[in-house]
């Protein structure tokens, strides 16, 4: 992986005053935070009075990345249980704009921290690529609202769809402008049906898919298109008899493509049963072809492997391609496994299982929150430039917190060759008493390798162990207030290992860098005999790690070379380590200014 050192700016205290709050009315709401200090452990957001507030974590670097530290995006509240697995998508970048980051998150007032009526879906706005934040209000509804779920049109204006009214019905509701708040609403057709997802086909309309999932009726899972005046009729994708309490993920690609895939997660009587399905249109939803079986339950030496609730599906930009995440548990061990499957290859490739994440716990662990793995609410989302596939997802540590439930620590990885191998997981939170979860990526990321990537990232930051809202026939904790949380990733520019020599050599081998003595930069040849997974990496002469040059980067076999630019760095000693396989080996270079 070719790197180049990474400047980093956060922006801060940029004044801004933008339009929110339902109609017509202007609020200028905006706070600040970061690094943890006197002036944000007490903050009073109107309606939920004044409560102290969990400490931040402040920016840190590891490996190739530097973690930004966590901002409060205003959205806060006790609501602590955002749906069973399937990825709600709150944060988006405006790529026309990548300054303008909206996010949306469903929560509850401390009178009645459960959300039985008072749960409502806020939104918040950044113009200033999240280093301050807005409060947006509610999204309009006078009643409890359910789990939005947000996209961006191409001109920047925010569309939510989420469930809300008398009966319970899906809602859309689309911005008049990028962060107005200013919402244009519109009711689905009966029969009611929740929790839908929305994506913008290529025609303009959008596809709205959505679940009737009640006790008395079959699990029907239906879609809707939206024409710019209304949502048609609802038109069944598919059903289960009797009820499976089933997921599933939409989106939408080009050329008419748009994929919907089933999870059907309660029926897992038998090896055969638990398929998860694949519905897909190449008209913008006039017609569909399906069911089509992307992931079965196998056997993985003495262990069957099934799906369970987390799951994640996005088409590549520019693409008809799409890449579908889910994760999986042994049915015998209880173990916890992340999986990709591809259109272009519906082998699944393994992403994080207890192997490279060895603080997972198992699901018989502990207590934990219902609907909740080991490794959980996978999110997806696509550089601007198409290389560098993202995957952000919570893990349920091995360690309780002080009420005797699991909390969970973000986790992100990325990938560089379309899915195909995966980086090394990077942890960005690490409080065994506070639980952070529900995390969320936005589909749209900027950076190109001519220079650097910046992932954007919201979760929730919630100081109680426990959930309180929900926890299906288990015991909940006491409420505890959460916040919101935007944190900006910033990577060096994964831009490949270049390739000098296809012919395959017998052995690996890593060669002494050249010039050296060098400044500002130097070169680094490696010979690799069989396609593997590489990292390389260096120290200082005090054996602090001062950059990675490669992440568990997958390479074919032949003669490798990445470039080190050292501008940043001091004048010194500094070695550098190649780790392939089972080959590890390390070299020294001098840095002279």
């Amino acid at each position: 992986m070719k790197t180049k050192f990474v400047t980093f700016f956060l922006l801060l205290a940029l004044v801004t005053t933008v339009f929110a709050n339902n109609r017509t009315s202007k609020v200028d709401k905006k706070t600040q935070y970061g690094v943890p200090n006197e002036n944000n452990k007490n903050v009073i957001f109107p309606g939920y009075g004044n409560v102290p507030m969990v400490p931040l974590s402040g920016q840190f670097i590891t490996g190739d990345a530097i973690i930004g530290p966590e901002i409060s995006t205003t959205i806060t509240g006790w609501y602590d249980y955002m749906t069973n697995g399937d990825c709600r998508h709150y944060i988006q970048v405006d790529k026309s704009n990548p300054l303008l980051i909206n996010v949306i998150y469903t929560v509850s007032d401390s009178l009645e921290p459960v959300g039985t009526t008072s749960r409502r879906t806020k939104y918040a706005t950044s113009t200033d690529g999240g280093a301050t934040w807005s409060d947006g209000g509610n999204i309009p509804s006078d009643l409890r609202t359910g789990f939005g779920y947000m996209i961006l049109k191409p001109t920047g204006e925010a569309v939510v769809g989420m469930h809300a009214g008398t009966p319970v019905n899906t809602q859309l509701h689309i911005d008049i402008a990028p962060q107005a708040a200013t919402w244009q609403s519109y009711n689905a057709n009966l029969p009611a049906r929740i929790w839908p997802q929305v994506s913008i086909l290529t025609n303009g309309n959008m596809l709205l898919v959505a679940n009737q999932n009640t006790t008395v009726a079959p699990d029907s899972l239906v879609f809707g298109i939206f024409n710019g005046t209304s949502i048609s009729n609802w038109s069944p994708v598919i059903a289960y008899t009797p009820v499976s309490n089933q997921r599933w993920g939409s989106a939408a690609g080009t050329n008419g493509n748009a994929v919907i895939i089933s999870n059907p997660v309660s029926v897992v009587d038998s090896l055969n049963s638990n398929f998860v399905r694949m519905f897909l249109t190449t008209d913008n939803g006039t017609s569909w072809s399906g069911p089509t079986n992307v992931f079965r339950p196998f056997v993985d030496g003495t262990d069957t492997v099934t799906p369970f609730f987390g799951q994640d599906v996005i088409y590549k930009p520019g693409t008809s391609n799409w890449y579908y995440v889910l994760n999986a548990i042994g049915s015998r061990f209880r173990t916890c496994k992340l999986y990709m499957v591809r259109s272009t290859n519906l082998t699944p490739v393994l992403i994080a299982d207890s192997n490279n994440v060895p603080i997972m716990t198992s699901i018989t662990d502990g207590k934990s929150i219902a609907g909740v793995t080991g490794i959980d609410h996978p999110s997806l989302g696509w550089s601007e430039d198409g290389n560098v596939l993202y995957c952000a997802y919570s893990v349920s540590v091995q360690d309780t917190g002080a009420r005797g439930w699991n909390t969970r620590d973000i986790f992100y990885q990325y990938s560089t060759n379309d899915g195909s191998s995966w980086s090394a997981p990077v942890r960005i939170t690490n409080t065994p008493t506070i639980d952070e979860g529900y995390v969320s990526i936005s589909q749209w990321n900027k950076g190109t390798s001519a220079g650097t990537y910046e992932l954007n990232i919201q979760y929730m930051k919630d100081p109680g162990d426990g959930p309180t809202s929900f926890n299906g026939t288990n015991p909940t904790a006491p409420a505890t207030r959460n916040q919101q949380i935007y944190r900006k990733i910033t990577i060096s520019g994964p831009d490949g290992i270049s390739n000098i020599s296809g012919e395959v050599p017998h052995n690996f081998s890593l060669e002494q860098n050249y010039p050296n003595p060098f400044n500002p930069s130097t070169t680094i040849r490696f010979a690799v005999p069989k396609s593997t997974n590489v990292t390389i990496e260096v120290f200082d002469i005090a054996g602090r790690l001062v950059r990675t040059l490669a992440n568990n980067e997958f390479v074919t076999p032949g003669v490798k070379e990445v470039s080190f630019d050292a501008s940043q760095l001091s004048s010194g000693i500094y070695f550098y380590t190649l780790k392939a396989a089972n080959f590890t080996e390390t070299k020294k270079m001098i840095l002279v200014k």
